[in-house]
């Protein structure tokens, strides 16, 4: 797509942009990061080659405005716009933001990704926020990948992994040909499974199979072998924002993107003035603790913070655990769960209930909460445990070297960026493990109940 309609000089393109914004009414500029994307974005859109644009800045860089600013602009331009996120709770964000816009053009639509999907002929521009979760939205799509999990007691578990696993504790292979067959098989004699099995049985060579299992758990998942007849672009551009952005050969195996007619942007980076505003501190422990001393110290941590806090857990046993041991040691009523799998309007409501608290406490192990949102006011972050790292298909597909430490430190970056989102409030996460992490300070597990409550006074 080729900017047009518009000066096509920079600084008076800029101005154009900022004269839409309220911000800049309001405080006089934009923030150094937000004119960077905007740089960026005039960039991108002047190039002709390109149906694909991608963008990363971190947590925090005001990505949200921007984008709302940008499809506002595509918008007046006569195409016809939308910004896709990957949850309901996010449109709620959006919706809020473009209040910030000086007559905000009504026709653009804010969807989630499934929405989008659906109604993709009817766009020519397409902004997608949190653009990383193409990767999980996809592989949880039902219509491109079918998935088969089992638990250690099942009989299945045995029958299908037991010759894979062999006495190795994990596993993670792609199968086919016979080998897929014959597990299909032994799966459609089993109830549970017999229906979605013998289906995919009929229609074997239509779908490429991946095994991933431990000792504890186990998944067979079949991808759509042919990616070309997927595709998230519209009619003319999508435009892609993220803090940890996938790469091409991920766009081109989730989403069916052709590598050459991706653009990437420069990223953009804080300056140091930047992170100092939005002041967040970030504790970790300098060794490790039982869960049950880590329950007492997250207790604790609560009890002295009066304001918002945000628990993030790797899974749902965890947050269950979690939240009866709090819910029993008096917080029950700042406490909001929201389960993994929770339905989304079911989840939205939840998430409005805990809005409603000033001190309220959200306990969850939803992707959801850890990637994207922007949640008002959340003064505590604890990561009680390090996130479990999966290989994703591509990785097994690939058959490259799965990097444990690359997938736990983005998931970390998203997670963290809960937190110094909003300028001059003071906000401190607490990781309670041994985390590698450049910008956090170690300390004496037992100290950061001092420090929580020295830093909240």
């Amino acid at each position: 797509m080729k900017l047009t309609n518009v000066q096509t000089d920079l600084d008076e393109w800029l101005r154009v942009m900022e004269s839409k914004s309220k911000y800049v009414k309001r405080y006089g500029a934009l923030l150094p990061t937000q004119e960077a994307l905007l740089r960026g974005l005039y960039d991108g859109l002047s190039k002709s080659n390109v149906s694909v644009l991608t963008f990363t800045a971190p947590p925090g860089s005001g990505k949200t405005h921007v984008i709302s600013l940008a499809a506002d602009f595509l918008a007046n331009l006569g195409k016809a716009t939308c910004i896709v996120v990957p949850n309901m709770e996010l449109t709620l964000d959006f919706q809020k933001e473009r209040r910030n816009l000086v007559k905000a053009n009504r026709s653009v639509a804010i969807l989630t990704l499934a929405s989008y999907v659906r109604r993709i002929r009817e766009f020519d521009v397409c902004l997608i926020d949190e653009s990383h979760n193409l990767k999980s939205s996809i592989e949880l799509d039902s219509d491109q990948v079918s998935t088969f999990s089992f638990l250690p007691s099942s009989p299945e578990m045995n029958a299908i992994f037991g010759k894979y696993l062999n006495r190795r504790n994990f596993v993670a292979r792609s199968v086919a040909g016979e080998d897929l067959s014959d597990i299909l098989r032994r799966l459609s004699r089993i109830a549970d499974h017999g229906i979605k099995a013998r289906a995919l049985l009929r229609q074997l060579s239509s779908w490429t199979g991946y095994l991933i299992a431990t000792r504890y758990w186990g998944e067979l998942c079949l991808m759509r072998a042919d990616r070309t007849s997927f595709t998230l672009v519209p009619r003319e551009l999508l435009i892609l924002f993220s803090a940890t952005p996938l790469r091409k050969d991920e766009l081109s195996f989730y989403c069916g993107l052709n590598p050459e007619a991706i653009y990437d942007c420069p990223s953009v980076r804080r300056t140091h003035y930047e992170q100092r505003g939005p002041a967040a501190r970030f504790l970790a422990f300098n060794r490790p603790v039982s869960e049950r001393v880590k329950g007492v110290i997250l207790l604790r941590l609560l009890r002295n913070c009066p304001y918002r806090s945000l628990v993030l857990l790797n899974n749902s046993r965890q947050a269950e655990n979690y939240c009866s041991v709090l819910k029993q040691a008096g917080l029950r009523n700042r406490i909001t769960y929201v389960p993994t799998g929770t339905l989304p309007v079911k989840r939205v409501t939840k998430y409005r209930g805990y809005l409603d608290r000033p001190n309220g406490i959200l306990i969850t192990a939803s992707s959801v909460y850890w990637e994207g949102m922007n949640i008002p006011d959340v003064r505590l972050l604890a990561i009680p445990n390090q996130p479990y790292p999966r290989p994703t298909l591509l990785d097994i597909e690939s058959g490259r070297r799965f990097s444990e430490q690359r997938t736990v430190k983005q998931r970390l970056i998203q997670g963290m960026g809960r937190i110094g989102r909003q300028k001059g409030q003071q906000s401190l996460g607490v990781l309670m493990f041994t985390a590698k992490l450049s910008n956090v300070t170690y300390v004496n597990p037992m100290s950061t109940m001092k420090i929580a409550a020295r830093f909240f006074s």
